[in-house]
């Protein structure tokens, strides 16, 4: 008699465990919204929609911590967002413009203070 009962439950388990257990197929019809896979239930005509990544530019700049505001007389937008050139990092002295090896390349040195990494090219003073 225990087997019997022990039999049923065990049964009555297998039935029902999935439904309790939410178990859903990975490809299924269309009529189930979760899945990413639609067509018909035989295997026929399966189509994949892939989804949008595209972001905006702007957000992107924003979260990457760049801005877009006007610089005071004298100074120079720095930094030019790479996803949109109309936000920078920072504001700079119109003189910090070139990168170190800017100033190198040019058979100059780049000046003892710097910018955001910008600084202005000095003239190399030769010994006589």
């Amino acid at each position: 008699m225990i087997k019997l009962i022990t039999a049923i439950f065990l049964a009555l388990g297998v039935i029902t465990s999935e439904s309790f257990a939410g178990v859903r197929s990975i490809v299924s019809d269309s009529s189930n919204s979760d899945v990413a896979v639609s067509g018909n239930s035989n295997g026929n005509d399966y189509t994949y929609e892939e989804p949008s990544y595209d972001l905006d530019p702007a957000v992107q700049c924003q979260n990457s911590g760049f801005a877009r505001r006007g610089c005071p007389s004298g100074y120079r937008p720095i930094g030019e967002c790479p996803y949109d050139s109309s936000y920078y990092a920072g504001c700079c002295l119109a003189k910090y413009q070139y990168l170190a090896e800017d100033c190198i390349a040019a058979h100059m040195k780049p000046s003892a203070d710097n910018c955001m990494g910008y600084y202005a090219c000095e003239q190399i003073e030769t010994p006589q």
